[in-house]
């Protein structure tokens, strides 16, 4: 649960070629109103206990749905190939900070696709990649 939102979050907002583009927009759940764009909004969609013949077995699955935002496609495009490769984690890494680690087993690129949305008020509107990936982790 929680600490695998506080280690995502760390590990996203540290990792080198996300933040060349979207410096420090990086937002839980949505962009806030005004925020220059590029950005990248995340939401926890979905988090399932894993269970073996003996029971939990501690370890969990969560759906996770990134928004990568920009002022045109090719922009949306070039944060969702940084997402992607952030999220190319070798099976069994672990990551963190300050000794609360989140070992993750597995990431999963389940959907992408491209949105465009008017929210910010102007005819020029947002270009959005949406990705979902399902991790599983300990």
């Amino acid at each position: 649960g929680e600490a695998m939102r506080e280690q995502l979050y760390y590990y996203l907002q540290n990792y080198a070629g996300l933040t060349a583009l979207i410096g420090a927009n990086l937002f839980p759940q949505r962009v806030p109103t005004g925020k220059a764009l590029p950005t990248l909004a995340y939401t926890f969609s979905g988090r399932n206990p894993e269970y073996d013949q003996d029971g939990l077995d501690g370890e969990n699955e969560v759906t996770v749905e990134f928004n990568c935002n920009a002022s045109t496609l090719g922009g949306a495009v070039a944060v969702a190939d940084q997402l992607y490769l952030a999220m190319a984690i070798q099976n069994d890494a672990t990551f963190g900070e300050l000794g609360n680690y989140v070992t993750l087993y597995s990431t999963t690129l389940e959907t992408e696709f491209d949105n465009f949305d008017l929210f910010d008020g102007s005819e020029d509107g947002t270009r959005i990649v949406t990705q979902t990936y399902t991790l599983r982790y300990k």
